[in-house]
């Protein structure tokens, strides 16, 4: 039998659907180092429901490895049908050093 798991770490099963829209991020960063990602998650399915939202980032270098994606960030949202929320992020840019 093979040693894998029937469902990924972090696959997430829910009863219902969301959606995310309105992505935005920061096209300069402020003087405090601070970038700001926001999206909007809106609960799409027919009940009410809680999913984690989570922001991802990659750093593009030489001469350093780095992983390909590293978690800078996460948010838990619960929401009734229909019903949506904006979730905010602020990274520093100690976080990519």
């Amino acid at each position: 039998m093979p040693a894998t798991a029937l469902y990924p770490f972090g696959h997430g099963l829910s009863y219902t659907d969301f959606a995310l829209s309105g992505l935005h991020c920061d096209a300069q960063v402020d003087t405090a180092g601070v970038a700001t990602i926001g999206v909007t998650v809106t609960s799409s399915g027919d009940v009410a429901g809680a999913t984690v939202v989570q922001l991802y980032l990659r750093v593009n270098t030489s001469g350093v490895t780095r992983p390909a994606q590293q978690l800078a960030g996460f948010a838990r949202v619960e929401l009734e049908p229909g019903r949506s929320r904006r979730v905010t992020f602020e990274v520093a840019s100690t976080q990519l050093g």
